[in-house]
C-alpha cells in the first residue's frame, strides 16, 4: 500500500475489514513515513474538529512515539510539524469550518476519517477543491459500521 500511495499507481484503494483490522493504525505509519520523507502539508479531518483530536490526530502521535521519532518532530495541539522536512499536518472539522473548506486548496494531502458521516454539501465543496494539481493527493478514509472498510482515493 505504501508504494501506492507514494507513487500513485492508483486512484482508488479500497481497505477492507472490521473493527481492529489496524486500517487506522495502518494509514498512521504511512503518514508518518511520508512526513519523513519529503514535504507535505497534511489536513486531517473529521466531521467535528473535536473528534479528529481524539482518534487519526491521536493515533499519529501514538506512531511518532511507537516508532521512537519524537525527536524529529514539533507536537502541539494545532500542528505536528516534522523537523526534518518541514512537513505538516493540521485537524480539521468539515462542519465546524464548511466556509473554510476552500482554504485546504494548498493541502498535498487530505484524509478524511468517518466520511460517511460528512454531508453532500460538503462533499461538493472538497471534492472540487482537492484536485490533481502537482501531485497532490486526495485521501478518504471511510469507516462504515456496516461492512467496515476504509477507502482512499488519491490523484
Amino acid at each position: 500500500m505504501f508504494e501506492v500511495l507514494v507513487d500513485r499507481l492508483v486512484r482508488w484503494i479500497n481497505l477492507h475489514g472490521g473493527r481492529g483490522s489496524s486500517k487506522s493504525r495502518t494509514m498512521g505509519y504511512i503518514i508518518v513515513i511520508l512526513m519523513l520523507i519529503d514535504y507535505r502539508f497534511i489536513v486531517v479531518a473529521r466531521v467535528l474538529e473535536d473528534d479528529v483530536e481524539d482518534s487519526i490526530w491521536k493515533n499519529i502521535i501514538d506512531r511518532i512515539y511507537e516508532l521512537e521519532l519524537q525527536e524529529f518532530f514539533k507536537i502541539t495541539k494545532e500542528k505536528i510539524t516534522c523537523l526534518i522536512t518541514g512537513a505538516f499536518i493540521i485537524p480539521f472539522g468539515i462542519a465546524n469550518n464548511p466556509g473554510k473548506i476552500k482554504s485546504l486548496e494548498a493541502c498535498d494531502i487530505l484524509l478524511i476519517e468517518e466520511a460517511e458521516e460528512v454531508q453532500n454539501y460538503a462533499w461538493d465543496k472538497i471534492i472540487p477543491t482537492i484536485r490533481d494539481d502537482n501531485g497532490k493527493k486526495f485521501q478518504l478514509s471511510q469507516y462504515t459500521i456496516r461492512i467496515g472498510k476504509m477507502v482512499i482515493l488519491t490523484n
